[in-house]
């Protein structure tokens, strides 16, 4: 078992804890979110509790607080799923909260009972829609990742200049190194590879084709490659 502490104290994992909350970006959606993203993994590796925090993009307080202005509502099935792509390839634990692994929506509220009537069960009828499917074959292909890549577990963790609206992120560990990039804009972009990334294989992709040294996107997407040095 793991034992997670809801707080935001270094020293609880250092002395107790296993895992603990810390302010993890959210906000995809901002120009502002790739630099939150630097920052928030500067300051967790200088910490060193980078391996110790749950990478969220929500919780029972989150979800209880936005109603029916949940994250997922908020930004939109296929920014969520960018969302979420960063959230496995970050340093840290992935924390999938009720739902988010089918596209759930619904008012999910921790304070239900039957005197106030507030909704707290998941709204399963996603899992069959269209978007469900492809959100839970995302989450399916995720974990396998994360269970299978070293780098995702316990490797190094480098976030290296893009253009705007984009984020390009290394993970190392020994000869392999997995490239992760997202694209958070709708209309596309193109985002240059490292030199090193020739001979690179893709793992995953939403929405990228790789010409060269160069990734283009036609609206918002991602791509892992693994490159064996």
């Amino acid at each position: 078992f793991v034992m997670l502490n809801e707080g935001w104290e270094d020293e609880s994992v250092r002395e107790v804890f296993d895992l603990y909350y810390a302010e993890y970006p959210t906000d995809i959606e901002k120009d502002t979110y790739a630099a939150d993203v630097k920052a928030f993994a500067a300051s967790a590796r200088e910490r060193g509790v980078e391996h110790h925090l749950t990478n969220k993009i929500e919780n029972h307080d989150t979800a209880s607080d936005g109603g029916l202005s949940r994250y997922e509502r908020r930004i939109g099935h296929e920014m969520t799923d960018c969302a979420l792509f960063m959230m496995y390839m970050e340093s840290g634990v992935p924390f999938v909260w009720n739902g988010n692994e089918f596209g759930d929506t619904a008012e999910n509220n921790m304070f239900s009972n039957r005197f106030h009537g507030r909704r707290s069960a998941m709204d399963y009828s996603c899992a069959f829609t269209a978007y469900g499917r492809r959100r839970m074959e995302l989450i399916t292909a995720l974990n396998h990742l994360r269970r299978t890549e070293s780098a995702l577990l316990s490797g190094d963790t480098e976030i290296i200049d893009a253009p705007e609206k984009s984020l390009l992120l290394l993970r190392r560990d020994g000869h392999e190194t997995l490239i992760a990039v997202l694209c958070t804009e709708t209309a596309g972009a193109s985002v240059k590879l490292p030199a090193f990334s020739k001979n690179a294989v893709p793992l995953l992709a939403r929405n990228a084709t790789v010409e060269g040294d160069v990734v283009h996107f036609c609206g918002a997407g991602f791509l892992l490659l693994k490159q064996t040095l």
